[in-house]
Parts: C-alpha cells; structure tokens; sequence
C-alpha cells in the first residue's frame, strides 16, 4: 500500500496494508528520511559548504547513539538473521559492550523512558559515555557493516565542520550539524499507549539485552494505521520545538 505523511503530501511511501509489529514500516521512514536528507544537502551545498562525514570515520558510532524500542526490535532481528560465524562474532561484541558499560554504572540507568523529563545527569552521562570509547558492536574498519539497515539516527546525523572535532566530545560545540526534522526521535514515542507518550530509548550496544528480556508480543496494527501515528507524533514534537526552541535543530 502507498501513501503519503500528511505533512510530507509529495513524498510517497510504501507500508504493509496488514497488521504487523511497527518494525514492519521502517523501510517506509528510510524512505521518509532520504527524501529529507537530499533537501537538507541540497541546501548545504547552495550555502557553499560540504558534508565532512565519509567511509572510514567511525567517531559518532562511539557515541550514545539512541535507539528506540521499534528499532531494537529490527537490529535484533537483523543480527538473528546473520550466517555463522558472523551472528557469533556480532553477539560477542554487543556482550563485551555490556560488561564495560556495567563496569560503569547499572545497565537499566540506560534505558531512558520519559515523556518529556530529562535525567539531571543526562548530559554528563553523554560525555561519559563517549569517552569510554565503546565502539558500536556493527563498526567494522570505522565503517557500519550494516549500512542498507543502519538506524534512522544515523541516517539523519551529518556534519559541516572538520571531521578530527567530532572525536572529542569537549569540543562538541564547534560541530556543526544539519538542519534535520525529527523522525528519529517520533519513533521513540510510535508504541507508547500513555498520555502523554512516553519514548523508549536505549544506547545501541544494549539493544540485544533489551529485546531479549521483553516477555510480551510486539503490538501489531495497519501498517497505514501506524504511519498515521507517526505522523501524528512527529507534528508534535516540531510544534513542541517551534514553542520551546523557536527553531529546528
């Protein structure tokens, strides 16, 4: 079935027309967020500048790089798809992370569930994490080995500014990103059934301990019914930005 967001009526996108979890209408966001992204390059490049992200630096993927639960869902999956011995070795890597993070500090402070509140600690433990240099379980040769299923995270992230500044989170305030849009963050919100939404969101190297400790079935609805409900989510948070920042980021 096709169809379009209703703030993005020139877009048209294709999504399951049965029930099926919200991991089933990512190819349908990845379509969402290529359109997106060719607008915001487009502009970068009529302002002269030039994306300085490339093949071979890896520095955002030692970040806390923030993956919601339909997302988790998808990589875990992903990884359970893989031949041996390549699902060993991935497996292994995400359990390395583990036991370095829980060297750090309880695993569960990781897992953020909030509608709108931030830990006071929030931005510290950004910094923190980064600089234990946990490398994302899928970087290979300072590359994603899963590039065609990478999170939307990182589809949206590029930047303008030198490459050398992005590894070192001290200097954080003299990248330079992109305008972007908030599909990222609308999907942490897709399956809360509170009112408010409450996001679901987990650094990528735990996502493996995630899905594995969830006892229930992933919710199914249409997959228009659940693009309806993105949309519905992502006019939100740019009104909720427009009245708290005044601007996208």
């Amino acid at each position: 079935m096709s169809a379009s967001p209703p703030e993005e009526p020139g877009i048209a996108v294709s999504v399951p027309s049965e029930r099926v979890p919200a991991r089933a209408i990512l190819p349908a966001l990845y379509q969402l967020v290529e359109a997106h992204t060719r607008e915001s390059l487009a502009a970068v490049a009529a302002e002269g500048r030039s994306i300085s992200c490339k093949a071979g630096c890896g520095a955002c993927c030692r970040m806390f790089v923030p993956i919601s639960d339909v997302e988790a869902h998808a990589l875990a999956a992903l990884v359970e798809r893989m031949p041996e011995p390549r699902r060993t070795t991935i497996k292994q890597r995400f359990a390395e992370a583990e036991n370095r993070l829980a060297d750090w500090r309880p695993l569960d402070t990781l897992i953020q569930r909030s509608s709108t509140a931030i830990a006071a600690d929030h931005d510290q433990m950004l910094a923190d994490y980064f600089r234990l240099g946990i490398a994302c379980p899928f970087l290979e040769d300072e590359s994603c080995s899963i590039h065609p299923d990478r999170p939307l995270v990182c589809r949206e992230y590029f930047v303008t500014s030198p490459a050398e500044l992005c590894a070192s989170h001290d200097r954080r305030r003299e990248i330079k990103g992109v305008k972007r849009k908030f599909v990222a963050p609308a999907l942490q919100y897709l399956t809360s059934d509170t009112t408010p939404p409450r996001s679901t969101v987990m650094p990528i190297t735990l996502v493996l301990r995630w899905v594995s400790r969830q006892t229930g079935k992933e919710g199914k609805r249409r997959g228009i019914d659940w693009l309806k409900r993105f949309s519905r989510i992502l006019q939100d948070l740019a009104q909720h930005h427009r009245l708290t920042q005044g601007k996208q980021p």
